[in-house]
């Protein structure tokens, strides 16, 4: 009927579909006047118009609980044309890894520029391909292509934090052909070239120097540039792998290189390993994923800490996340297990097909 008032919930229900906007109920009806008209000669309200606003008020209040309640929710709606709530994928611990190669090194470059404006003079960025690096062995370059591939990386990561920074950016190489053949092949690059090898690797107008995979060879060179310009230059290492897997490396020179790894802060760390991930994004938790056996291309989240795991720590980690679930039959667990570890070893190998996949 036209003079019939909306209920409140009806009320409550536009608003929420207005997306929190109060509608006020229509009050008015045949006998407004009349009541208006009375409450005047009585000088002040009637019961009804009391009443009525007691009610006005109670919707008010139930429209704020709702929409706090809307809020708290863990997953995201929004509102259809018709007022209806969509729901939104609620977001996952997984969504901070990248989609790709070429995502991981802008985020890597982007969480690197960051640390260096948060003050920080000596920053690490490691994006590691497993197919065509080792943390112990180095670059493997077995296929055709790898090489090109290698260093490509650290172009795309240089141009972008050249971009962030607006400043004068110098890459410095393992050796002078390697920056020799670069900087020729390279035209279009917006930083400045150079190689451990030369007298003088980099110049005092230079605003970030970024050490592109250093190997233990020079790790000496490493040093004592980062000596150099301690107090005066931002230093970054970006893929480097200062540690050797040879034996009869001293004890002494071990301590030397962890002291002085010691001094950097990991702005970006990208670490697939045999079923999983460690990860670390600037300014939060080392974080280590492995393979969701439950949903394809997703992972799970199993720890967080404030340092880079060990690896006794992944190791224990990924047989705790096998064993839940544990029924108490043996050969029943048995098969859980290796079914789960089938599962996420093969998501894990997708993660890997994606993030090695050529820059485009």
């Amino acid at each position: 009927m036209a003079g019939t008032r909306r209920a409140p919930r009806a009320a409550a229900a536009i608003a929420a579909a207005m997306g929190g906007r109060a509608i006020a109920p229509r009050t008015a009806h045949r006998g407004s006047k009349r009541t208006a008209t009375s409450a005047a000669r009585g000088g002040g309200m009637t019961l009804r118009m009391r009443m009525r606003m007691r009610i006005d008020t109670q919707d008010q209040q139930q429209q704020q609980q709702q929409q706090q309640q809307r809020r708290q929710r863990r997953h995201v709606c929004k509102c259809d044309s018709q007022g209806g709530e969509l729901s939104v994928e609620e977001p996952r611990d997984d969504d901070v890894l990248p989609d790709g190669l070429e995502d991981s090194l802008i985020k890597a470059a982007n969480a690197t520029d960051l640390a260096l404006q948060d003050g920080n003079a000596r920053v690490i960025a490691d994006v590691f391909i497993p197919e065509l690096f080792d943390p112990l062995g180095g670059p493997m370059m077995a296929n055709e292509g790898d090489q090109k591939r290698y260093w490509d990386m650290s172009k795309t990561f240089s141009q972008k934090l050249a971009e962030n920074t607006g400043g004068n950016v110098r890459v410095v190489y393992p050796d002078a052909g390697v920056a020799a053949m670069l900087s020729s092949q390279w035209v279009d690059a917006n930083f400045r070239f150079s190689s451990l090898n030369d007298r003088n690797p980099f110049a005092e107008d230079d605003n970030v120097i970024v050490i592109a995979c250093a190997d233990p060879q020079g790790v000496d060179k490493v040093i004592e540039m980062a000596r150099k310009t301690e107090g005066t230059t931002p230093l970054v290492l970006f893929n480097a792998r200062l540690a050797s897997g040879e034996v009869g490396v001293g004890l002494s020179a071990r301590r030397l290189r962890n002291e002085f790894l010691s001094s950097f802060v990991v702005a970006y760390a990208l670490r697939p390993f045999q079923g999983g991930t460690v990860f670390r994004l600037y300014n939060e938790m080392w974080k280590v994923f492995i393979a969701d056996a439950n949903e394809s291309g997703r992972f799970v989240l199993l720890s967080e800490m404030p340092r880079r795991p060990s690896g006794e720590e992944l190791e224990n980690l990924i047989l705790d996340y096998l064993g839940e679930g544990d029924s108490g039959d043996d050969d029943e667990d048995d098969g859980n297990v290796l079914a789960g570890a089938a599962k996420f070893v093969k998501n894990l190998t997708r993660f890997i097909s994606d993030i090695s996949k050529p820059i485009s």
